[in-house]
């Protein structure tokens, strides 16, 4: 005998797993090279690679960042890259002259505002600004033949490709193009450029 009525159906719907490589760019990492994602789902732990000379800033998908409380909303088709990408800041330490050329002849600088300059050395990270690091008014300077002091008008200088003079100012970034004269450990030595009230003799 055949059934005769309504009927209702409800759909079960499972949401897409997706497997995503996890490229650390450059960086290492102890675990898996490899993480499971569930659509709509947080990402969940991910790990934090290290490389020498910058320290870990996120993780990206296609350039949007991505972290352990990012909801999966990416549907990733069939031969679509999938993979995690590791991002990083450069770290910079920078190193103050103590010497300076001042009408053909070097002079040293003994302190800055009662600081020794020799014994300053600043890390920063890529982006980071230099302005509690230059605050400084007034310079007192050394002169073998004078006692006279130099002033510098809140600009320092570093000598980036083919010697080529950089410009730094207090709200200045630090990245790759603004100190082209940063070596490859990233160490960046600046100059104070020195302005005189006074004309030394020699």
């Amino acid at each position: 005998e055949q059934e005769t009525g309504d009927r209702y159906y409800t759909a079960n719907w499972q949401a897409k797993e997706y497997q995503l490589q996890l490229d650390y760019n450059g960086g290492t990492a102890n675990g898996d090279t490899t993480k499971q994602v569930v659509f709509n789902s947080a990402v969940g732990e991910l790990p934090t690679p290290e490389k020498e000379g910058y320290v870990f800033d996120k993780w990206t998908y296609d350039d949007i960042p991505v972290n352990s409380q990012t909801i999966w909303k990416f549907d990733i088709g069939a031969g679509e890259e999938s993979k995690l990408v590791a991002q990083y800041k450069k770290i910079y330490v920078i190193n103050f002259s103590t010497e300076v050329t001042v009408k053909g002849k070097v002079i040293s600088i003994r302190t800055l505002n009662g600081i020794d300059l020799s014994a300053i050395q600043v890390t920063l990270l890529e982006g980071e600004r230099l302005n509690k690091y230059l605050n400084w008014d007034v310079m007192p300077i050394v002169v073998p033949e004078d006692n006279g002091e130099y002033y510098y008008d809140n600009v320092w200088r570093c000598f980036g490709t083919n010697n080529k003079e950089c410009k730094v100012y207090m709200d200045t970034p630090i990245t790759s193009e603004n100190f082209p004269g940063a070596d490859e450990n990233g160490v960046i030595t600046f100059t104070p450029k020195i302005l005189s009230s006074w004309t030394p003799f020699f």
